[in-house]
């Protein structure tokens, strides 16, 4: 009996033992499931941190800081998309430039300050560089730099054109946003053509078609100067005249009547003059007043006056003093009014005919320098830019084979004709030989347009975004660059580039608008930085 109490206390004593180190290991597990749950905890701890925008509804949002819905903060925080943005170090207050403003709300300057001043965004320079210590590498293998970076197209948000089309308004010629494909091989199966711009030296040349007229510059017509009756002509078509050469005589009532009146006026003068010399001889003898002797004295002047009108008005009809001379001491009923050349020349049209009728301003005839001629000629409103003032031009007429003449433009008209789309241009030519005719036709060279500066690309690789040309340049199989250029002229399906483009550049040269659809895609959804 003692020894079955011994056992069983034996049993129940190890029992109590087997308690006591079984609560010791579950305490020991207890203390080391933290260590193992650390890096957990750490994670749940951070969560919140990443997070926290969320607790920001959409009306509460800022609406000029642009939103991750994937990660639930604001673009500008969000170091997930963006992890340049945690690598980016504040700039001490010693070393901040003192000419620029600073944002002490978000730690950056104002003119990098994207939250005050989202507008920068758009204005950022495409194409700008990372210096090391501000670019990053993506997955991809594309250089991140220290602005915005757009993941989807892996491309700097400065340069993607995809999620950016309206940028292009904005560029300067030669500077371009990148456009990327999904793959190289969907360009292909759209029928995208690649080559290479050529020298426009390569173009050929433009060529008008002109006019011959008179040098409106040494052309006039000859009227006469008041109404009368011609009774003679001295001078015909096809005859050479010199300056103040007599052309026509014509009788003239207002001839006469200025005659009369200066002759009237002499009289008066004459009685005016005989008084003035008895006043004067009175007061001397102290009996006429002083006041006699001026109103004699202002009475002749007034008759010399009217006389000298008389002779200025001769002389502006046209004849010389020698002739007013004649014509005043001349008794005659019938003076005759000369109608001279203004200037020396060839008469090309005569309209004057004896004992013809004619009013002040009629043309009587038509007199013309033929030393020199106008070429008129119109260009078309594409090849304006090919035409300047100054211009040298090499003129051709079928009517004198093998002949040539050079000229220069000295005028282009400021104007496009609405009907024809062309605007005028003048050129001035030698006529030494005097066989340019008035109204011949021509065919007008500019020369120098073989060497013209610029590229030619074809018509079809020419695209416009947004009022502006631009041409889509090849960087890689499934990535292009829009780039704005300047043009000249068209000629025969090929465009010359003036600005914007090296000759070594791949472009597209067919299916352009593939590119350009690619690129104006963005407009029809969200770009990406409304993930």
């Amino acid at each position: 009996m003692i020894a079955r109490i011994f056992k069983l206390t034996n049993v129940l004593a190890a029992a109590f033992f087997l308690t006591i180190a079984l609560s010791g290991c579950g305490a020991s597990s207890e203390n080391t499931v933290p260590d193992e749950r650390a890096p957990g905890s750490e994670r749940k701890a951070s969560a919140p941190a990443q997070q926290s925008g969320q607790a920001i509804s959409p009306k509460d949002r800022d609406p000029n800081r642009l939103w991750c819905n994937e990660h639930g903060l604001y673009e500008d925080e969000c170091v997930i998309c963006h992890p340049e943005i945690a690598n980016k170090k504040p700039v001490s207050a010693e070393a901040r430039d003192s000419n620029r403003l600073w944002c002490n709300e978000h730690g950056v300057y104002e003119d990098e300050c994207y939250i005050c001043h989202p507008e920068l965004k758009g204005k950022k320079e495409a194409g700008s560089t990372a210096t090391p210590n501000q670019a990053a590498t993506t997955e991809g293998g594309a250089v991140q730099t220290s602005g915005l970076f757009c993941k989807e197209h892996q491309l700097p948000e400065s340069e993607c054109g995809n999620c950016r089309p309206e940028a292009v308004a904005n560029l300067p010629v030669g500077k371009g946003l990148k456009v990327r494909f999904a793959s190289g091989e969907s360009t292909n199966k759209a029928g995208v053509a690649i080559g290479s711009p050529i020298s426009a030296a390569r173009s050929p040349a433009a060529q008008f078609l002109g006019q011959v007229t008179f040098n409106r510059n040494q052309f006039a017509d000859v009227t006469p100067l008041a109404e009368g009756v011609v009774l003679e002509v001295l001078k015909d078509v096809g005859q050479r005249v010199e300056m103040g050469e007599v052309l026509t005589t014509m009788q003239s009532t207002e001839i006469a009547t200025v005659r009369r009146e200066i002759q009237q006026a002499q009289a008066e003068g004459r009685r005016a003059s005989q008084t003035l010399a008895r006043e004067q001889d009175l007061h001397v003898r102290k009996i006429s007043p002083r006041q006699d002797v001026e109103a004699a004295q202002a009475e002749v002047a007034v008759y010399q006056s009217a006389i000298e009108e008389g002779r200025q008005h001769l002389l502006a009809l046209g004849l010389t003093k020698e002739e007013v001379a004649a014509l005043l001491s001349e008794k005659t009923d019938s003076p005759t009014l000369p109608v001279r050349a203004p200037f020396a020349g060839t008469i090309v049209e005569r309209n004057a005919t004896r004992g013809q009728s004619v009013r002040s301003g009629d043309a009587l005839f038509q007199i013309a320098d033929l030393s020199t001629m106008w070429m008129e000629f119109s260009i078309p409103e594409n090849q304006i830019a090919v035409v300047s003032t100054g211009t040298t031009i090499d003129v051709r007429f079928d009517a004198y084979p093998g002949l040539s003449f050079d000229g220069e433009v000295e005028w282009i008209g400021a104007s496009i004709d609405t009907q024809t789309r062309m605007v005028k241009a003048r050129a001035v030519l030698a006529n030494s030989q005097g066989i340019l005719k008035d109204g011949l036709f021509a065919r007008v060279t500019i020369r120098g347009a073989m060497t013209n500066a610029g590229l030619s690309v074809p018509e079809s690789a020419i695209q416009d975004v947004d009022g502006r040309p631009v041409i889509f340049r090849k960087l890689e199989d499934d990535l292009y660059e829009t780039l704005p250029v300047e043009l000249g002229a068209e000629t025969d399906g090929q465009v010359v580039v003036l600005a914007g483009l090296a000759e070594g550049d791949l472009i597209v040269t067919q299916g352009s608008y593939v590119v350009k659809s690619e690129l104006l895609k963005g407009r029809l959804g969200a770009g990406c930085t409304d993930h």
